[in-house]
């Protein structure tokens, strides 16, 4: 995981999201904890997987990777363009094993872009920047109002959580 300096570096991005991401929130007890910095390409995550996260003994399971790969293309889509996307279709993958308790860092870009859809390209890559999986992401640009609808969340929570987001960007 990211040590407590890299949280201090400006290109740290403020998750404050509110809710229970199995991916980025920090108050889930299970997740992943994944935490995100910005530069002018995209956006990296840092992580090592626990063996909780298994398929086979000492490899992630698929689900976990896909989980990863979707979670930096959504992350890159808010830190480069400032907007909210849903997932519309997801085109994954597998190069070679991703181990768990090994150091992986997951990488997005956008490579495609209108008004209403988003292409991103996600990597996961080993600690010897192998290139493990990746995938290609369309998404679809929701407006704050329309996630608050189909999350439940209200949108008031949804605005601050953006707001606090975007001023570290």
């Amino acid at each position: 995981m990211d040590s407590n300096s890299e949280l201090n570096k400006p290109n740290y991005i403020n998750n404050m999201w509110l809710g229970n991401c199995f991916a980025c929130s920090s108050t889930n007890k299970r997740g992943l904890k994944m935490k995100f910095f910005y530069d002018k390409e995209g956006i990296s995550s840092r992580l090592k997987l626990h063996e909780d996260f298994c398929g086979f003994e000492g490899i992630a399971h698929g689900g976990i990777i896909a989980t990863i790969l979707d979670e930096i293309g959504a992350w890159t889509i808010f830190a480069c363009l400032k907007k909210l996307a849903v997932t519309q279709d997801s085109r994954i993958k597998y190069l070679k094993p991703v181990y768990t308790n090994q150091l992986l860092k997951a990488e997005g870009k956008i490579i495609n872009q209108n008004n209403t859809i988003i292409t991103t390209h996600s990597i996961i890559k080993d600690d010897k920047s192998n290139i493990l999986a990746e995938c290609k992401n369309k998404w679809l640009c929701v407006s704050s109002e329309a996630l608050a609808k189909i999350s439940n969340i209200d949108i008031d929570r949804i605005n601050k959580m953006v707001n606090r987001a975007l001023e570290t960007l």
